[in-house]
């Protein structure tokens, strides 16, 4: 099969042939030049998906094992609340390192705000920044 479409070098994107742009990430394969490549210090997606392990096995075994008298439910709001702005932090350090901008036709945000989004909405900010974070060249840590 000759017909297939060829991929993004970029973000593995269908290209469409007419145009000869990505339909994910709008890469034009006609102008610019090669997508650029990200250095390997940039890359922090296995301390983003560490900082939820962390936080789930100290809420397991040190908040599981307190007694009430403890006081189990300030410590828990710590550690979601360090959880939170851990993944934040390093999401957008991580952005900023990456040199990922804001670009509407693909909801690609700032590292500014990548943080606040992760922060303040964290069950949804995360994983999405987990998946667009391929956009950047950095491999998709959501969906394999």
């Amino acid at each position: 099969m000759n017909n297939a479409t060829p991929q993004c070098p970029f973000c593995g994107g269908d290209i469409q042939p007419e145009t000869g742009k990505c339909s994910q990430c709008t890469f034009d394969m006609h102008a610019g030049p090669a997508p650029r490549t990200i250095e390997h210090h940039a890359d922090y997606g296995l301390v983003l998906l560490a900082i939820p392990v962390v936080s789930t096995l100290l809420i397991w075994f040190w908040v599981g094992s307190m007694s009430l008298l403890q006081s189990p439910g300030s410590t828990l709001g710590l550690i979601l609340i360090a959880t939170s702005l851990g993944t934040a932090a390093v999401a957008a350090y991580e952005a900023g390192k990456a040199r990922l901008h804001t670009n509407p036709e693909i909801r690609l945000y700032s590292p500014t705000a990548w943080f606040f989004l992760i922060t303040l909405l964290w069950g949804i900010g995360y994983p999405l920044y987990l998946y667009k974070r391929k956009y950047a060249g950095l491999a998709n840590r959501l969906i394999q």
